[in-house]
C-alpha cells in the first residue's frame, strides 16, 4: 500500500512544484524497491536491526500502522501510539555518539523529518508513524557517504545523490 502512494508523490506532486528532470524524480523512487532495501547499501545504515525489522513485519508483507508501531516502539522513541520527537531526537544523538559515520544523517532526519515535518509525507491517508518512517528512511539515505561496493549499490548511491538534490530544491 505505502508503495504506491511513494509512487503518487513523486509521479504527481513533485513535478508540479520541481522543474527538475523526470529522471531525477524517478532516482527518489529507486530508493524504496524492495531488492535496493534488502541489499543494506549503505553501510553506516548496516547498525540497523534487521531483525526487529523482520519481528514487526506481517505475513503478506504490507507495512501498516501496526508495523512502523511495532518497529518505533522497539526503537523506543514512542509514547503511547505516537512518535516522541524528544525521545527521537536522544535516540538519534545517542546513534551519533555509537556510530560517528552517521552523525550527517541523523542531523538530516533530525531537521528534515522533526517539528512535524514528518506530517508532510505521503501517504497522507497513512498513519504518522509510517509518514515518518518514509522521511526518516528518505533523508538518511540520501545523506549517507559510505556504500558498498558493489554494482547495484553503486547505482542506489547514484539514485540517492540526484534525490537529493530533488529533495534539496523542494525546500528553496
Amino acid at each position: 500500500m505505502v508503495p504506491k502512494d511513494i509512487l503518487a508523490l513523486f509521479v504527481f506532486v513533485i513535478p508540479q512544484i520541481y522543474a527538475g528532470d523526470e529522471d531525477d524524480i524517478t532516482s527518489c523512487l529507486e530508493l524504496f524497491k524492495p531488492e535496493e532495501i534488502e541489499q543494506n547499501c549503505c553501510e553506516p545504515m548496516k547498525m540497523l536491526h534487521k531483525e526487529d525489522f523482520e519481528s514487526c513485519k506481517t505475513a503478506d508483507g504490507e507495512w501498516e500502522c501496526e508495523n512502523a508501531k511495532c518497529l518505533l516502539g522497539k526503537a523506543g522513541i514512542l509514547s503511547g501510539d505516537s512518535l516522541d520527537e524528544k525521545k527521537t531526537t536522544e535516540m538519534l544523538d545517542k546513534t551519533k555518539e555509537k556510530h560517528p559515520d552517521t552523525n550527517a544523517m541523523a542531523d538530516r532526519v533530525k531537521s528534515e523529518c522533526l517539528g512535524g515535518k514528518y506530517e508532510d509525507y505521503p501517504p497522507k491517508e497513512s498513519c504518522p508513524l509510517i509518514r515518518f518512517q518514509i522521511c526518516s528512511y528518505l533523508n538518511a539515505l540520501v545523506e549517507c557517504d559510505k556504500w558498498k561496493d558493489s554494482d547495484q549499490c553503486k547505482k542506489l548511491s547514484s539514485h540517492a545523490k540526484t534525490c537529493k538534490s530533488v529533495l534539496d530544491n523542494l525546500k528553496e
